[in-house]
């Protein structure tokens, strides 16, 4: 491919500086046919990897042999080829990219456990608070309740009346 991209840019100078519009055209022609075979390499190196049983395939290029991969970005789209010098260079990478990748989903499943765990303990201290409020409450209806029956002999509402509602509370205060 390093002949195809000094071809188009040969042509394309060679173009550009003589200001001839029929030589631009022509440049401009053959230009579209370098991209053309570009891309239609490409397309073969690419059909030749993903069938490979490993992802990775020999080429030759300048008469050594280069192992080429596809390379993805974060979203997983194919955003070029990925050179090796030998196949264990990239299987070895690999290999370190699924341990990094298992150690994160690690890493995840504890995160979300941790997450999990705090939030039934904050539930159920939300429900032991409900509770016990409730309970409080309950406990407070109670007393007034023993209180103004233990204070019926005084006219409601009076000093007096008052006077026995405070007793009573504080009895049952003192017995819990």
């Amino acid at each position: 491919m390093g002949f195809s991209n000094l071809l188009s840019s040969a042509l394309t100078a060679v173009a550009t500086l003589s200001g001839n519009p029929d030589l631009q055209r022509a440049a401009d022609s053959a230009n579209e046919l370098v991209i053309s075979y570009q891309t239609q390499q490409q397309q073969e190196m690419a059909k030749r990897i993903l069938s490979s049983p490993d992802g990775i395939a020999p080429f030759t290029e300048k008469g050594q042999t280069v192992w080429r991969a596809l390379q993805y970005n974060e979203n997983g789209e194919i955003v070029g080829f990925a050179d090796f010098s030998t196949k264990e260079e990239y299987l070895l990478l690999k290999q370190q990219e699924l341990y990094a990748q298992q150690l994160k989903q690690q890493q995840m499943k504890v995160e979300q456990q941790e997450a999990e765990r705090r939030y039934a303990a904050e539930k159920k201290q939300k429900a032991s608070s409900a509770s016990s409020q409730i309970n409080a409450y309950g406990n407070m209806v109670i007393t007034l309740e023993q209180a103004a029956w233990s204070c019926t002999n005084y006219p409601d509402y009076t000093p007096s009346w008052d006077a026995c509602i405070k007793r009573e509370i504080n009895k049952a205060d003192q017995r819990r």
